[in-house]
């Protein structure tokens, strides 16, 4: 039996997930379980709302929902605060989680400061690292992504 746990923080790949997850059910022994804010078809729905304040009860639940569910492997589709996703992969590692994670974009956004423009990329590139598999939409990307 294969327990994966999708994380999505912002909610915002709802079409992508709604496709994506019909076709783990074409394997048997897959049990689904995502970490959203939305409800979606046939999967086990851990609601879920991010904010600072939240963050640790977040960081905390997460490791311990992967415990508890036997999680074998967890699919990132979003990561809102990298160093947090580094640091969680860490921890996923030690318990001998598979790390997954779909590439949207090939570069880190949400600033105008050159500083935190910096700090995404680094963050960016050391959470690729810590994946065990990427996927990519694109040829593009995955181009990106070699050169890298």
């Amino acid at each position: 039996m294969k327990n994966i746990l999708i994380i999505d923080h912002s909610s915002s790949m709802h079409d992508y997930n709604e496709s994506l997850y019909p076709q783990f059910s074409r394997f048997d022994g897959i049990k689904l379980y995502s970490l959203t804010k939305r409800k979606l078809s046939n999967v086990t729905l851990i609601p879920l709302k991010f904010s600072l304040i939240t963050l640790i009860y977040y960081f905390i639940k997460i490791v311990t929902l992967a415990k508890k569910k036997q999680i074998t492997i967890v699919h990132w589709q979003w990561v809102q605060v990298f160093f947090i996703g580094i640091l969680l992969n860490k921890i996923f590692k030690l318990m001998g989680i598979k790390i997954i994670y779909t590439v949207h974009n090939t570069t880190p956004f949400h600033s105008q400061s050159s500083v935190k423009i910096f700090l995404q990329k680094i963050g960016f590139w050391y959470f690729l690292r810590s994946c065990d598999q990427l996927i990519v939409h694109n040829e593009y990307s995955f181009e990106v992504l070699q050169g890298n």
